[in-house]
């Protein structure tokens, strides 16, 4: 008897199952949370800084900072994750560091399979654009060396404020990753131990970034003492 083989379709990006699985919520139109909330059940009314589990969804708090075209501004989302669907309570209807989640997702497209997957795929996006600051810190730290007086103060506070605020956003991105590693099975755990390694990468560049300005910081104050003792005599 002849074998018989079935071929099976490779999966495409199927932008409608996308938006079956995930919601995407501007936090600034009040009707719309309220007319969403209403109807999925979802309740983003708390201001929550740990992990909130109800009945139908678990609630992530997560923190990033941005890198835009003039500044780098701290933003708050919370992702919302039921057995069906992914709601994310954001800064904007575009959130501009989700494009790369969804460019993932079109390279995977078994990933809009279940809202585990595409919240993998933000996170992962989240990653990035916190990669992208630390990139930007690390080369302004680099600068300093020519900078001196109260401009040398100024930007280096700035940026231990950057670098500070990333390292507290890892651990927000961190938290979720691990709980949809343990608790999901429609994600490969692999995929998910390098998305953990790669939050944890960019965790030690911000803490390398901060030991560096602190050794910078402390640096200037001794030679500014050494220089005061100087003229004391």
């Amino acid at each position: 008897m002849s074998e018989v083989r079935t071929q099976i379709a490779p999966a495409r990006f199927d932008s409608v199952e996308l938006r079956r699985r995930w919601i995407q919520l501007p936090v600034t139109d009040s009707a719309l949370v309220t007319d969403i909330s209403a109807t999925v059940g979802v309740d983003f009314g708390g201001r929550d800084t740990r992990v909130r589990v109800t009945d139908d969804f678990v609630y992530f708090p997560v923190v990033v900072n941005v890198r835009g075209a003039t500044e780098i501004r701290c933003e708050s989302l919370v992702f919302a994750l039921g057995r069906r669907l992914l709601v994310t309570a954001q800064p904007e209807k575009h959130f501009e560091p989700f494009d790369t989640g969804i460019d993932r997702m079109r390279r995977a497209p078994e990933l809009i399979g279940s809202p585990h997957g595409v919240m993998y795929a933000l996170l992962h996006a989240l990653n990035d654009a916190a990669a992208d600051v630390i990139t930007y810190a690390g080369g302004a730290i680099e600068t300093l060396d020519g900078v001196h007086g109260t401009a040398a103060i100024t930007r280096m506070n700035d940026l231990e404020e950057i670098v500070s605020r990333t390292r507290e956003g890892q651990l927000t991105l961190a938290r979720a990753a691990r709980y949809l590693r343990a608790g999901s099975s429609d994600v490969d755990e692999r995929l998910l131990g390098l998305l953990l390694d790669d939050i944890d990468g960019i965790s030690r560049q911000a803490s390398y970034a901060h030991d560096k300005l602190r050794y910078l910081a402390l640096s200037r104050l001794s030679s500014s003492r050494t220089k005061r003792k100087g003229w004391l005599g």
